[in-house]
């Protein structure tokens, strides 16, 4: 009998690992496929303090672009871009090797909070290698964000597995500072501030009691340093709140979580959209439904699953509510950008974990279970097949590559704006200096055509 089970744990993890490679591989041949050594859009801007050369690394690490810092992303390319000759295809291969980290710590979360890893968890590769987040690696990539906070908040949540107490509020309160400056990982230290301030409510003992309100107190000064010297810096010139339709932030919400799905239906065809809204509004249920069930558990026992699905799940809706505000000008439209994408994988995990707690608290009804589960790993597998819907996938990777060949022989940025019918940067002039200085130094794609 225990060969039987150990054959079968055997074939689990066998099944696993080999979905979790192919998907692995499938996302490095797409960055190798599609990704331009190109500085493109906002990365003339965030690339600034490196065009200057002269800089500290707090100055890195706390740079601001738009509402966000730059963070740990902002200190990891100042050591790559010099490195590689400012080669971008080197971040975006980093990019996916941090989404590949974080993936691994989920498992690694997994088998600590429901035990044995099964071959149903391949719902958690299928979750973060997802193509739809796309623009992470051959749009604008900025490791500061998408990848570096996933891995932030992901290790987070490995943190709060910890049994060791001290040792786990030290931890949150180091992770802590860096998410508030990475990205958007600052809304992922919300969520830990008010786990701390539960965990010493209702600690048992007099020593973890003062560890968790010294991790408390230094976690909200984290948070509140973050403010110093900040400009508000709204990411669109359109910016205005609240605006004079207040529904449409929850439909924006709706919407942005349901692409994560897969589900980004032109808005120009009636009937889909009310198909695509059923959809996504009942996805985005689910997601409220898990979070709110995991407060109650965690008022009622403080469990550690419960705590880990609270911290993820909250995480993906305070990013999708700020998110609506911010963005809500530019029209619905703007809620399937691929970018958010990577943002709504801690609350898709979120939702993965709550099923496999459903289950352990169902034991009676394991055939809804079952059901619920194998409805999931559907819905996860067809997203895919949307990825290939998109025209945003060849939009980027022809107009960029179409741009620098146009550029190497013209040397004209507004002429191979038009000729290409695509921009790296909506105002030309303002990277005359920048482009001369790649080429005078052979940087970036001027070093590849000088081979």
């Amino acid at each position: 009998m225990f060969q039987l089970r150990e054959a079968n744990q055997s074939l689990h993890l066998l099944t696993l690992t080999v979905v979790f490679l192919a998907l692995f591989f499938r996302l490095i041949w797409f960055v190798d496929r599609y990704a331009v050594n190109v500085i493109f859009w906002d990365q003339w801007d965030f690339l600034t303090q490196l065009f200057k050369g002269q800089t500290t690394l707090w100055q890195l690490f706390s740079w601001q672009h738009g509402p966000p810092r730059q963070g740990l992303g902002g200190l990891i390319q100042a050591v790559v871009y010099p490195l590689t000759d400012w080669n971008v295809r080197v971040e975006a291969f980093i990019a996916a090797g941090f989404v590949a980290v974080s993936c691994v710590l989920a498992m690694l979360i997994k088998r600590k909070l429901f035990g044995l890893l099964h071959w149903s968890d391949i719902a958690i590769p299928l979750v973060f290698f997802t193509l739809l987040q796309f623009e992470a690696f051959i749009g604008t990539s900025n490791l500061a964000h998408g990848p570096v906070p996933l891995f932030l908040i992901t290790l987070s949540a490995w943190v709060l597995t910890l049994h060791n107490q001290p040792l786990r509020a030290m931890s949150l309160v180091v992770l802590v500072f860096l998410s508030t400056y990475t990205g958007f990982a600052l809304f992922a230290a919300i969520p830990v501030i008010i786990i701390l301030f539960i965990f010493s409510w209702k600690s048992k003992t007099v020593k973890n009691k003062w560890f968790n309100i010294g991790a408390l107190i230094l976690s909200m000064a984290a948070f509140g340093s973050f403010f110093f010297h900040y400009q508000h810096a709204p990411a669109t010139d359109c910016f205005q709140f609240p605006l004079e339709h207040p529904l449409e932030y929850v439909w924006f919400s709706v919407f942005q979580f349901g692409s994560a799905w897969g589900a980004f239906i032109p808005l120009n065809f009636p009937f889909l959209l009310q198909l695509f809204k059923l959809y996504a509004v009942g996805l985005f249920l689910i997601l409220l439904a898990s979070i709110a069930f995991s407060s109650f558990l965690i008022i009622k026992n403080q469990e550690v699953k419960s705590l880990v699905i609270f911290y993820l799940g909250s995480f993906t809706l305070l990013f999708i509510v700020f998110t609506s505000v911010g963005r809500l000008c530019l029209g619905l439209e703007a809620a399937f950008s691929s970018r958010y994408v990577t943002y709504a994988i801690p609350g898709i995990l979120a939702m993965y974990f709550m099923i496999l707690l459903f289950g352990k608290l169902v034991k009676t009804r394991k055939w809804l279970h079952i059901t619920i589960l194998y409805g999931f790993l559907f819905l996860l597998i067809i997203k895919e097949a949307n990825v290939f819907f998109s025209n945003g996938i060849n939009w980027y990777s022809e107009g960029k590559r179409n741009w620098v060949n146009c550029y190497l022989e013209n040397h004209c940025i507004g002429g191979c704006d038009k000729l290409a019918n695509f921009k790296i940067y909506p105002d030309s002039n303002a990277i005359v200096n920048k482009l001369d200085y790649l080429e005078r130094n052979k940087l970036s794609f001027f070093k590849e055509s000088s081979k």
